[in-house]
């Protein structure tokens, strides 16, 4: 294993800053080796995606982008938003199972891995959002009807032909196996109305129980267990439309 960049030795780096979260994490990865200064440190690969301004969490990001195709970007100017340990729903509203690509995620022995990455046109994000929004309307509570508004005002704000989903920090704390297929299945829970299948029994549905249960939305309790952020995300360092 190599040391972090910069000069900094791994007996140095302190890993989740927290011996709580040192606890989360051996208690998920109890083989992992120890590789920072406390008494137990988590690999490296796994301390350098734990962003340094907001530690303590694995997130998704909404992002802006010129690039029809994975690409590196500002996060300062082009994460639109983000989210812990999940994808909110109005992101998953604004793919379809067309947007999945890979996009590689290095190693920490020098290989790549392929993850899933969402990809998809800015105009095409919009659209999807625009007809998609009625039977989200009719299947959230009104607690949240503002949401939809603040929302379809970010992706106003967007300033480039696409728009991606990050997920590899997620990715990476799930089985690889099981990651794309959780992903395809929260994108055809979008398609079940276009069959048929009416707003008041989606909740019932394998599709949007895996989507709901991801942002802990009870589907047995919709009204009660929904707060904006588990639609929209949360600001990053560039301004979101609407109060958090």
């Amino acid at each position: 294993m190599s040391d972090p960049p910069g000069g900094v030795s791994s007996a140095e780096t302190p890993c989740f800053e927290g011996v709580e979260a040192c606890e989360w994490f051996y208690g998920k990865y109890p083989t992992a080796p120890s590789r920072c200064g406390c008494n137990r440190g988590v690999p490296w690969a796994w301390v350098v995606r734990q962003p340094v301004a907001h530690p303590m969490a694995n997130r998704t990001y909404l992002i802006q982008s010129a690039s029809a195709a994975p690409a590196d970007y500002d996060p300062d100017k082009d994460i639109l938003a983000a989210s812990n340990y999940s994808i909110p729903v109005f992101w998953y509203a604004l793919f379809d199972g067309s947007s999945i690509v890979t996009k590689p995620a290095q190693m920490e022995d020098g290989t790549s891995v392929l993850y899933p990455f969402l990809v998809t046109s800015t105009a095409a994000a919009k659209t999807r959002f625009v007809e998609r929004g009625p039977f989200l309307q009719a299947l959230l509570p009104q607690t949240v009807a503002s949401t939809f508004d603040d929302f379809a005002r970010l992706l106003e704000t967007v300033e480039t032909a696409h728009i991606h989903l990050e997920t590899v920090e997620l990715w990476m704390m799930d089985e690889p196996e099981k990651f794309q297929p959780h992903v395809e299945a929260c994108l055809r829970a979008f398609d079940l109305p276009k069959r048929g299948v009416a707003p008041s029994t989606l909740p019932s549905t394998p599709e949007w129980r895996e989507l709901l249960s991801q942002v802990e939305i009870d589907a047995g309790d919709i009204a009660g267990s929904t707060e904006p952020y588990m639609l929209t995300g949360s600001s990053w360092v560039r301004p979101v439309t609407w109060k958090e």
